[in-house]
């Protein structure tokens, strides 16, 4: 966790730490990857990190990441990656009708690194934004998914509130 005058940053840990694979391969960086989500003071209305639903994002999609396996190689073929998660208590809000909550990865942010150094080499950063319902159905329904993800990456980065994940927002559909 990384705090800052006005946001708090939670970073997920071991996803690029060295690991021996099945084949008992060396991967000298893990999943060369670690995912992080920024959101403001107030989304923790003072209570432990450990207990917000933000939290439970970094700790699903970390999961997700370490199932997968192979995340960054779909980043550098589409530039983002959308996926929905089961949270435990998260703003109804933000949930789906199928009380899914989406999110959007992508490489770097305003204010974040795209990848930082480690003993092992660089690691790469992705930043998770937390999406609106109708944020998430435009990813679902475009016929060029990957397009549709950059779109929305370009549109939310352009706001405001930037790369922050924020409960309560207007949807920024890309036209």
């Amino acid at each position: 966790m990384i705090r800052r005058a006005d946001s708090i940053i939670i970073v997920s840990d071991g996803l690029s730490d060295p690991f021996e694979d099945d084949d008992d391969v060396f991967v000298p960086r893990g999943h060369l990857l670690e995912v992080c989500i920024e959101a403001p003071l107030a989304a923790f209305d003072g209570a432990p990190v450990q207990a917000s639903w933000l939290f439970d994002v970094i700790y699903q999609v970390s999961q997700n990441v370490a199932d997968h396996g192979s995340i960054d190689l779909l980043l550098q073929r589409h530039g983002s990656v959308s996926m929905a998660l089961d949270l435990q208590d998260a703003p109804k809000a933000l949930e789906d009708e199928n009380e899914q909550v989406g999110v959007l990865l992508a490489q770097g942010a305003a204010t974040l690194p795209p990848a930082f150094d480690t003993p092992y080499g660089e690691v790469m950063l992705l930043t998770v934004i937390v999406l609106q319902p109708a944020e998430l159905a435009y990813i679902s329904e475009a016929e060029d998914k990957a397009q549709s993800r950059r779109d929305l990456a370009a549109a939310l980065t352009a706001e405001p509130m930037g790369h922050w994940s924020v409960a309560e927002r207007p949807a920024v559909i890309p036209r």
